[in-house]
């Protein structure tokens, strides 16, 4: 071929790949080329192919449009002249290599724009959602009576909830780049109160204290405080909620003075009953002493029976005016501290035996039975004689007292396993509501329809034999179904417990024979 020739040739393909550059889209360069390839020397015939599509074996030349691992198709050439084609066909390949660049760069661009693209709808997505974020929080807030508040790491405002208006009288925009310092009554207060925030690391924590309204007077704050840190653990802030607890500040301080004026009002009423001891026994003391000396008629005959009968009215009601007088006056002394306990040693089932004949006569008048169940062999107890006697002597007599006619009355004792010692009285009567049992175990707390109307009684048997107890080391226990019946129990500590029962009888007898 003359080199005039080929150097036009040459040209071509050169002008054939410099138009290609500057085409729209594959198909229109896959096109454009088709057509000046096959005006190229020795080629009768071009054809192209979509990547993934196989030419038919009977072209002579296939030269795919390939960059890295990515085909995008092939040129296949049906060739009539390899002679005159040959001295062209490493250009044509470089050709079509370079349309496989420009298809390859052209991609790369397509996919950096198409994720560009979807970065900017992505960030612009993300403003719109923490826009409606930032419009919602501030409209929670806007509803918020309480102040919420946030601080940066200098300790001065940089958020701030509308509720700082109407609780410490301040805008929110005058109060943002404030120190919260400045708004305490006690800024020393405030430097503990932080400290203590800063101390919990993140955890939230409850402060009080007064801050300083805008008018000049004095609110009292309640705090949630937590302590904000960045990912490198460095000090950032702090968030907090406030509110006005003022009225309940106020509340808890008219309700401390009302609980010590009850508490004095009380002592002085203990007071008062403790040392009425004398004035209040002296006259029922006369009136019980005369009733039953004229009951004897030694002054001479007092006439009508009927006289007898209220003189007998006379002296019972005393004595059972006297009995309350004494369990007043017991359980004021008590509250009081003034009552000493002076321990010896007892014989459990003789105390027992002598206050169930005490009891037996009222038992018998409302048809009621008294089973006595002591094991043989109980240790003895180191009490206080008198008091030991009237916590028995009340528990009979409520079981009595509380019974059903006819009703049966059982008492029994333990030496229990850890060394104590416990004292049960059983009665099958009326029984005590489980909501009632804290009531009547306090001084004066009668049960309405059970322990208070239909029986005589001043409510402090139980009361007072708790307090006995407890004087001893010891408690009481109640347990009791309405309508079924109540089991007193009364426990003694182990060191009220003497273990040598034989030794002490024994004492006891040589003491009455010397």
């Amino acid at each position: 071929m003359p080199l005039d020739a080929a150097s036009r040739t040459m040209g071509q393909l050169l002008v054939l790949q410099s138009i290609a550059i500057g085409l729209p889209g594959r198909r229109e360069i896959f096109d454009f080329l088709r057509a000046g390839l096959q005006r190229l020397p020795g080629v009768s015939q071009v054809e192209t192919y979509e990547s993934g599509g196989a030419p038919p074996v009977s072209y002579d030349l296939v030269v795919p449009v390939r960059s890295g691992q990515r085909d995008y198709g092939a040129f296949a050439f049906v060739i009539a002249d390899h002679a005159a084609f040959g001295i062209f066909s490493p250009y044509v390949r470089n050709l079509i290599t370079s349309v496989a660049a420009i298809l390859e760069f052209r991609r790369n661009q397509e996919v950096s724009h198409d994720r560009e693209h979807r970065l900017e709808v992505e960030v612009l997505r993300t403003r719109r959602e923490l826009l409606l974020i930032e419009h919602d929080l501030q409209a929670i807030l806007n509803t918020i009576p309480d102040i919420f508040f946030r601080t940066g790491d200098n300790d001065r405002v940089v958020m701030v909830s509308p509720g700082v208006h109407s609780i410490l009288g301040y805008a929110p925009e005058s109060f943002l780049g404030t120190r919260l310092s400045d708004h305490y009554c006690d800024p020393q207060q405030y430097l503990r109160d932080r400290e203590r925030v800063l101390d919990a690391a993140g955890a939230v924590v409850m402060v009080e204290g007064m801050m300083r309204h805008k008018a000049g007077f004095e609110v009292w704050i309640s705090t949630n405080a937590a302590a904000r840190f960045n990912a490198d653990g460095q000090f950032t802030g702090i968030d907090g909620i406030s509110r006005d607890d003022s009225l309940r500040k106020r509340t808890e301080q008219d309700l401390l003075a009302a609980k010590d004026q009850a508490e004095q009002a009380n002592h002085l009423k203990t007071q008062f009953l403790a040392n009425m001891s004398h004035e209040l026994r002296t006259p029922l003391n006369a009136i019980i002493g005369f009733s039953e000396f004229m009951g004897l008629e030694a002054l001479g005959p007092l006439g009508a029976d009927k006289y007898r009968e209220y003189l007998i009215d006379i002296k019972n009601s005393g004595e059972h005016l006297l009995e309350v007088i004494n369990d007043i006056l017991d359980v004021a002394r008590i509250e009081a501290g003034r009552v000493e306990v002076r321990f010896e040693t007892v014989v459990l089932d003789y105390v027992v035996d002598a206050c169930v004949r005490l009891v037996a006569d009222r038992a018998r008048a409302r048809n009621l039975t008294i089973s006595c169940e002591l094991p043989p062999g109980l240790p003895s107890l180191s009490v206080d004689p008198l008091r030991f006697r009237q916590v028995v002597l009340n528990l009979l007599t409520n079981a009595v007292k509380f019974n059903r006619p006819g009703g049966g009355i059982r008492v029994t004792a333990e030496h229990e396993p850890g060394g104590g010692m416990a004292i049960r009285v059983t009665d099958g009567g009326i029984g005590i509501a489980a909501d009632d049992i804290p009531l009547v175990l306090e001084a004066f707390g009668q049960v309405s329809d059970v322990y208070a109307r239909p029986h005589e009684g001043s409510g402090l048997g139980l009361p007072l034999c708790r307090s006995l107890m407890q004087l001893h080391g010891g408690d009481l226990e109640l347990e009791s179904t309405l309508g079924v019946g109540t089991t007193v129990t009364v426990r003694f500590p182990p060191e009220r417990v003497v273990l040598d029962r034989n030794e002490y009888l024994f004492n006891q007898g040589l003491n009455l024979l010397g």
